[in-house]
């Protein structure tokens, strides 16, 4: 783990700390929290976009997000993609008063992301074409804690970090045409990547 890394982790948390000192300072009391949340999302953990939140109990409270993309241009070079991420996130309050919640959670989310092209070169004689592609399948855990403020018992922010593990498969192709022979180029790994990943969210609730 690099020390920037290290830095970002031990400011993290000393924040958190200090939040939660003056947060929770007054004694605790048992409020209604709005059952439903739906707002926006942008997290390391469960990817963004849209996001729908559940309080089970007073303990317990599950996020369920998903957001797509889409591109098609028929203009040379005619470059396509399509990006999808689904996440769901589970949490137990630890401590909890009027306006805030401190709480644990795991996640997982998965992602796909898929590109392609068709550019030519006209500067060869007959000119040469191609076709690229590029496809990214991601899936990803995490622990971690989250911190939530609620303002005017309706507006919700929320703040969330922790460790993350990250498992990839990347494939794709670059397919070269040049008269009547083509090159074909193919690749696949699978990279794993694991450190700390952070998340915020706005919602409203009802």
């Amino acid at each position: 783990m690099g020390s920037n890394m290290k830095k970002i982790i031990v400011v993290f948390f000393t924040s958190l700390f200090f939040s939660l000192s003056f947060l929770f300072s007054q004694e605790s009391v048992s409020v209604k929290w709005p059952n439903n949340q739906v707002g926006f999302t942008a997290s390391m953990f469960t990817g963004y976009g849209l996001v729908y939140g559940y309080h089970w109990s007073d303990d317990f409270m599950t996020k369920v997000n998903i957001y797509g993309f889409g591109e098609m241009n028929n203009l040379p070079p005619n470059p396509q993609a399509l990006l999808t991420t689904i996440g769901l996130e589970f949490q137990y309050n630890i401590m909890r008063s009027r306006y805030s919640r401190f709480s644990v959670f795991a996640a997982v989310s998965h992602w796909y992301d898929e590109s392609s092209e068709y550019p030519y070169d006209y500067n060869n004689s007959p000119p040469t074409y191609f076709n690229i592609e590029n496809i990214k399948r991601t899936t990803q855990v995490g622990l971690g804690f989250a911190l939530e403020l609620l303002a005017w018992n309706r507006l919700g922010f929320s703040f969330e970090g922790g460790y993350l593990a990250r498992f990839s498969s990347n494939s794709g192709f670059n397919n070269t045409y040049i008269q009547n022979r083509t090159v074909y180029s193919y690749y696949e790994n699978f990279p794993i990547w694991m450190g700390f990943g952070v998340g915020a969210s706005i919602t409203y609730g009802f």
